[in-house]
């Protein structure tokens, strides 16, 4: 069991008035593939374990470990020794991709039809009739700010507030897994340098620089920095 690694998703699951009434953080456990322990981008969420650890945050205390529900019904089973079984893996190096898909070129040959323009700490998106300005946090992403319409002016500010995440199985204790995407963790602290991701040939390569505005943290924001989409 030594090669064996696992991780784990704490959610701030709250009381659901099934006999608790504190603020508790469950915990779902999952174990990397350990056929394929070196890959950084391995599905995480692949092998997940029969055991759900509950945690008060004041005391930082495993208060008692759930059971979890493994099959189609609510049966639950204490764990049983590991039997291997295949991950699902969703990396380009796991798959059988088919290979009879002529390339797809998304380009622009006379350039882009949006304009940007740094005025200040911000840039000025300027598209057709639209204009924008651009801004980016740490927990909402990014933001849109004194938003016009043939200089009309729409909106002050725009952004997500929160976006709720429920994964919809009703048995205890999943009916607790649903994230909150920005209170709990971030939508900027979270965003990904998307550079070697096929979104960039498409959306990106040769075309959007505006994305090298927009998602962009200065380097002494909690000591990091997060690279923009596109490069």
């Amino acid at each position: 069991m030594a090669d064996i690694e696992d991780k784990s998703l704490t959610l701030s699951a709250g009381a659901d008035g099934l006999e608790d009434d504190e603020r508790l953080w469950q915990t779902f456990m999952y174990m990397r593939d350990p056929s394929n322990s070196n890959e950084a981008d391995s599905n995480h969420y692949a092998l997940p374990l029969s055991i759900s650890p509950v945690v008060d945050p004041v005391t930082m205390k495993v208060i008692r470990i759930d059971y979890l529900p493994t099959g189609k019904d609510n049966t639950v089973r204490e764990p049983e020794p590991w039997k291997p079984k295949p991950a699902n893996e969703y990396i380009p190096e796991a798959q059988d991709l088919r290979q009879d898909l002529k390339p797809l070129n998304v380009v622009q040959p006379e350039g882009v039809s949006f304009s940007v323009t740094q005025e200040g700490t911000s840039h000025v998106i300027e598209w057709q009739k639209w204009s924008f300005r651009v801004g980016f946090n740490l927990r909402e992403g990014m933001v849109l700010y004194d938003v016009r319409y043939e200089g009309r002016s729409l909106f002050y500010r725009l952004s997500l507030s929160d976006m709720n995440i429920p994964y919809a199985d009703p048995r205890h204790p999943f009916h607790k897994k649903s994230a909150f995407d920005l209170g709990d963790a971030g939508a900027g602290i979270m965003a990904n340098d998307l550079g070697k991701n096929i979104v960039t040939i498409f959306c990106c390569w040769k075309s959007a620089d505006i994305y090298q505005y927009v998602y962009y943290l200065p380097e002494e924001a909690f000591g990091l920095q997060i690279k923009p989409l596109c490069t």
